[in-house]
């Protein structure tokens, strides 16, 4: 049990997520890695339609007594959408840790951000925040 607990451990502590945004090539690298795998993901400025902040449905773990099985819940997601509309996750969380990170990297990349209304009216904030394309 100690050594499958070590096992886990080790493969914790080495994740790592990486986002890259270079200003001069106009483009943004992202990298994940863990113990055993590397995933690099690159995508140029031209290849980005847009930055989002929307709503992912994410299901529920094991249930205990049958309590949460199968439930979805609404979280945060922060994504980079491409020209050919579809989407790549960048994280999940807090709406305003997420707000943040989307206002820079729309920023880094000039590209717009967009807060989907159904999120922006859960959070209690203000309306959408868009930044218009240089």
């Amino acid at each position: 049990m100690n050594l499958l607990l070590f096992g886990v451990a080790i493969f914790l502590v080495t994740q790592r997520r990486v986002i890259e945004i270079d200003s001069r090539s106009r483009q943004i690298t992202l990298l994940r890695r863990s113990f055993y795998r590397t995933t690099k993901l690159r995508a140029t400025q031209e290849e980005i339609s847009k930055i989002k902040l929307s709503i992912d449905q994410v299901y529920s773990g094991f249930a205990v007594g049958g309590s949460t099985a199968a439930e979805k819940f609404p979280i945060p997601a922060l994504r980079i959408v491409l020209m050919n509309e579809e989407s790549v996750l960048l994280d999940r969380g807090g709406f305003r840790k997420l707000a943040e990170l989307g206002k820079l990297v729309s920023e880094r990349m000039a590209k717009p951000f967009e807060i989907d209304p159904q999120l922006q009216a859960r959070s209690g904030l203000g309306p959408v925040i868009e930044n218009e394309s240089r």
